[in-house]
């Protein structure tokens, strides 16, 4: 980490498959001096999963956390022809060191995975537990808004 390291949340635009009707949320860590541009995703699962939709619907989807290079991230939902909105956090470098570590940590094989819960255990509600541990404060209202972007833009793709 340097003081020119950014971290962002980032928002992905709906799709028509089960699993993308709702969007998506990352973490993304970019610094342009050293080259580092990873997400930290924890919306992963195994696509062979059987009756992954009755799974997915009922809560017992097993997800988990990944990261990899940003360039392929955006490759996989511009060829989707997704949007991606970034929001830059405002973070001491105290704070983002302290981040990097807590996503490191979660890429353990002993915690990477997850059940999916659709309200309240997700990528985006995981994204804003990370957060709200490293800063101690309760970021809720960013959560609310990002699950608000998100119901929003699936009421606007019923209409």
């Amino acid at each position: 980490m340097t003081k020119n390291t950014r971290v962002s949340v980032l928002t992905v635009g709906t799709a028509d498959e089960s699993h993308s009707l709702y969007g998506h949320t990352a973490i993304r860590i970019n610094d342009n001096t050293t080259g580092f541009d990873f997400i930290y995703n924890y919306g992963m699962f195994d696509f062979q999963t059987e009756n992954f939709v009755l799974k997915f619907v009922k809560g017992d989807m097993q997800y988990f956390a990944a990261a990899y290079p940003y360039s392929d991230f955006e490759y996989s939902y511009r060829i989707e022809n997704r949007s991606i909105f970034e929001q830059v956090l405002n973070l001491s470098l105290e704070e983002k060191e302290k981040l990097f570590e807590k996503l490191g940590a979660s890429l353990n094989p002993n915690t990477k995975f997850y059940t999916y819960k659709f309200i309240d255990r997700n990528c985006t509600t995981k994204v804003v537990d990370v957060l709200n541990e490293v800063l101690q404060k309760n970021l809720l209202l960013i959560e609310l808004v990002i699950i608000k972007k998100h119901i929003e833009l699936f009421c606007i793709r019923m209409q």
